[in-house]
């Protein structure tokens, strides 16, 4: 019997599990801001819930218990506006791996991911590879440009690496051609050292992660019209990933608020002792 295709576990399973929690449908926090009672993030859920809901309860769970080594205290702010960029990938996200679930999720591993190969003229599917791909390519520039480590953060792991991980995992087994994926080593080099690591072994590990495969002429056809759609103006700038010192207005590691340069004062900011979610960033 040949396994069939699934897909990634959530952020929240993945800190559920290293911190040991409860399953998080048995769960009333209902003064968790934003988000009321938490939803059933298990993989046995019927409704699986949206990425950036499991990256808000990641971040709770992982406050909840203390755990300082992905939360990061001294460079929080650059910790939750890392899931804030990830988040900002939901749409292309959802759109490219909805077009794959439906038809791979009764197929084995070797017939891969026809649901994008047939669609792959469809408008809305190369605007959300577009968008993906502009991102990935901040992302990849982040990692080329950064000597401090082998992290987003440098040196260790961060709840920002599971964050990543499990969001962007799917699109590059499930969905890219090779020569798509080929185009950012040093995130594929990032995703292969957080697989390595004891903390995501629920993602399979390195030798469990199989990639996907194209026939030849298909990741050509595919990587041109791509190019295309990236050259014109519709698809906008490459974004601008999370740096030290960007981010103001969120309490410092003393308590303190640091200033914050626009109009009509700071957003809502969470309590470092406080179970509440602050709410990811919208830009």
């Amino acid at each position: 019997v040949v396994e069939p295709l699934s897909l990634c576990p959530l952020p929240s399973s993945v800190v559920a599990q290293l911190v040991g929690a409860a399953p998080l449908v048995d769960w009333e926090l209902s003064d968790i801001q934003d988000l009321g009672r938490l939803p059933d993030t298990s993989e046995s859920s019927a409704a699986r819930p949206s990425l950036s809901e499991s990256l808000k309860v990641a971040e709770h769970l992982a406050r909840e218990a203390c755990r300082d080594d992905l939360l990061c205290p001294e460079d929080g702010d650059l910790v939750h506006a890392w899931l804030g960029f990830f988040a900002r990938m939901e749409h292309p996200l959802r759109e490219l791996t909805s077009l794959t679930c439906s038809v791979t999720e009764q197929q084995p591993r070797h017939i891969p991911f026809l649901a994008l190969r047939v669609q792959h003229d469809n408008h809305n599917l190369i605007k959300a590879v577009c968008e993906l791909q502009l991102r990935l390519a901040a992302l990849d520039h982040h990692f080329s440009e950064t000597s401090a480590g082998q992290f987003l953060l440098g040196k260790r792991l961060t709840l920002a690496d599971i964050g990543g991980v499990c969001a962007l995992l799917d699109a590059f087994r499930l969905v890219l051609p090779a020569t798509t994926r080929n185009r950012y080593p040093a995130v594929l080099r990032w995703l292969e050292t957080c697989l390595a690591l004891p903390e995501l072994e629920l993602l399979g590990g390195v030798e469990g992660v199989e990639f996907c495969t194209w026939p030849l002429e298909d990741e050509l056809a595919f990587d041109t019209r791509i190019a295309e759609a990236l050259a014109s103006s519709s698809c906008g700038p490459m974004p601008s990933v999370p740096r030290r010192g960007d981010h103001v207005g969120r309490p410092t590691a003393n308590g303190d608020r640091s200033p914050h340069p626009h109009p009509g004062g700071p957003p809502q900011a969470r309590d470092p002792k406080s179970p509440c979610v602050a709410p990811l960033p919208d830009s």
